[in-house]
């Protein structure tokens, strides 16, 4: 009797069945880490999220400027307005658990084209011995950039030849402002002017 009661409590022990926890999958992302555009261009970036378990999702969000994200079709889009690094989170809770991504996005300024110098005055100019040599030289810019202005005096054979130059000299970026006279009293047989900037030089154009 001892033996057979020995007997039932084994094979009662092997029916005893055994349960295991389940916690969930966490959602899980797809998409790019890491994305670059110019300001002004218009970025449209997959960023999709599924769930093993298909348990109902809620998304959340946090993202630069104005930019929006479509949760139905799982698109990030921005049009930038200023240059900078920003990162855009996305974040998905199914209840239990929770995952985040995130992508860097790299803007760049638009390097605008530059325009040359211009400048405005006679090509050539003569006076006889002791008269006023009186004309006016203006120089602009288009993209209102700060202009370096150098006069180089070239001198002839004719050492003895002296004169009076009076120039009135302007210069602007877009409307030119009034001539600044100025006074100089030297040889000279040429008269060159010349605008210039660190990888520019002005382009020569007669007065009306």
């Amino acid at each position: 009797m001892k033996r057979a009661l020995v007997v039932f409590f084994s094979l009662f022990s092997l029916c005893i069945p055994v349960f295991a926890s389940a916690t969930g999958t966490p959602p899980q992302w797809f998409g790019s880490t890491t994305t670059e555009v110019f300001v002004g261009n218009s970025m449209n970036v997959d960023v999709t999220v599924t769930d093993i378990d298909e348990d109902e999702l809620t998304i959340t969000t946090d993202l630069p400027g104005n930019a929006e994200y479509d949760y139905f079709n799982g698109r990030f889009i921005w049009t930038p307005i200023e240059a900078g690094v920003f990162v855009a989170r996305f974040t998905a809770n199914d209840g239990t658990n929770e995952s985040t991504h995130e992508l860097q996005i790299t803007i760049h300024e638009v390097e605008e084209e530059n325009t040359l110098p211009e400048w405005f005055g006679p090509e050539n100019a003569s006076t006889t011995l002791g008269e006023l040599l009186e004309f006016d030289i203006t120089f602009t810019d288009a993209d209102g950039d700060d202009l370096v202005i150098t006069m180089i005096l070239m001198f002839g054979l004719q050492t003895f030849l002296r004169s009076i130059i009076r120039l009135n000299l302007s210069v602007s970026t877009r409307q030119p402002p009034p001539p600044q006279p100025c006074s100089t009293s030297t040889m000279w047989r040429r008269l060159i002017l010349m605008a210039m900037r660190s990888y520019s030089h002005c382009r020569l154009r007669p007065a009306a």
